[in-house]
């Protein structure tokens, strides 16, 4: 129907490496650049509704939930804009000095808006006001892994059965209560989501396995290589289609 580009007039031979896309009720579509940028846009016309400029990159998609939007850019800082382009609030979060190439989305369980940091630290907060209500940090690394001292998450967090399930790069993953608490926590990276089927979580680890561990109490089931620890390819998180899980990485 339409192209329209979103660089920025002084960025025209630029390439943007991060960001997304939201779409309302009502058709408009919302994107996040990694220049820093959040746009609102018609998804039928390309007409440019408004735009605002920021100094740290978004790396991920926003997100739309009740007539909200809410942004997180990699520097740990969360916004919320009504759809018409208004901040009703922003949220300070723990910044990373590292930049990975993607980041993770705010969620929302039970009116409770979870916002992942850049640092690894989850925050959540009153959607409607950005009050914070708890938070959770990672306190320990997987020793002897480079990729552990980044601390970043390795996807979004998923919810089941009552829980936040999450883990990041310094090699832990955990179960937490819808109100902070620490169900339980063990000693494996992850990259991407984990996926929830039954009464386990599905994942790719960060030594690149496709991990299984029980959802009551993170034990492991079993653990399956899919590459060699000297490769450096990156995986994504699992998709269950057919009854099997597709797993797909940056080896093509």
């Amino acid at each position: 129907k339409f192209s329209i580009s979103l660089l920025p007039p002084n960025e025209s031979g630029s390439k943007m490496i991060g960001g997304g896309l939201a779409l309302d009720d009502s058709g408009n579509l919302y994107v996040t650049t990694s220049f820093g940028e959040v746009v609102s846009l018609s998804s039928e016309s390309g007409e440019i509704f408004w735009r605002y400029k920021f100094n740290s990159p978004y790396l991920s998609a926003p997100t739309v939930i009740n007539s909200q939007l809410f942004v997180i850019d990699a520097s740990g800082i969360s916004r919320s804009f009504s759809l018409e382009g208004d901040q009703n609030w922003i949220q300070e979060g723990l910044g990373s000095e590292n930049i990975r190439y993607g980041s993770v989305q705010a969620k929302i369980v039970d009116n409770i808006l979870l916002l992942p940091t850049s640092a690894g630290t989850l925050d959540a907060v009153d959607p409607k006001t950005g009050i914070k209500l708890w938070d959770f940090h990672f306190n320990s690394q997987r020793k002897g892994y480079a990729g552990s001292a980044l601390g970043d998450f390795g996807g979004n967090p998923v919810v089941s059965d009552n829980h936040i399930f999450y883990g990041s790069s310094n090699g832990q993953f955990v179960s937490l209560n819808l109100d902070g608490r620490k169900k339980w926590q063990v000693p494996v990276g992850v990259q991407g989501s984990p996926v929830a089927i039954g009464n386990s979580l599905f994942f790719i680890s960060d030594l690149s396995e496709l991990t299984r561990i029980t959802k009551a109490d993170g034990s492991l089931v079993w653990t399956n290589p899919i590459s060699m620890l000297t490769e450096k390819n990156h995986y994504f998180e699992p998709l269950l289609a057919g009854s099997r899980l597709w797993i797909t990485g940056s080896h093509k």
